[in-house]
């Protein structure tokens, strides 16, 4: 296995996600809160990786379990939310900082998850 730290020098500036505008470059992963490319909120260099992305009935949150890396099909726990906007946001933020997941990750996911919501919520 190859760290995290290796991957992200090879994928930094030469990926399928990677989307460059002038000043500044974003990436397109599933599993990037903020769509900026860096190390920390990058998905395919981090092995712990959090994805919030909208259901049918609620939030998915998806998570990638470290120990499970070398199998894709069993490496993603996926967990679907349906609540209110607030306790949507409450839960969001407890499953990833209680857990000990990536407590780091806790008010972006808050924040991605508010605007997902926000988006379902102005479609339908």
């Amino acid at each position: 296995n190859m760290s995290s730290e290796l991957v992200w020098a090879i994928i930094r500036n030469n990926n399928s996600f990677l989307v460059k505008r002038p000043g500044v470059q974003f990436s397109s992963e599933p599993s990037n809160l903020t769509n900026v490319n860096s190390f920390k909120y990058s998905g395919l260099a981090n092995y712990k990786s959090v994805a919030i992305i909208p259901a049918a009935r609620g939030v998915r949150v998806t998570t990638r379990k470290a120990k499970k890396q070398n199998s894709p099909a069993k490496s993603a726990n996926s967990v679907v939310i349906a609540k209110t906007r607030r306790q949507t946001s409450k839960a969001v933020a407890n499953l990833i900082a209680k857990s000990k997941y990536r407590p780091d990750l806790r008010a972006v996911s808050r924040y991605d998850m508010c605007y997902i919501v926000l988006s379902i919520h102005f479609v339908f």
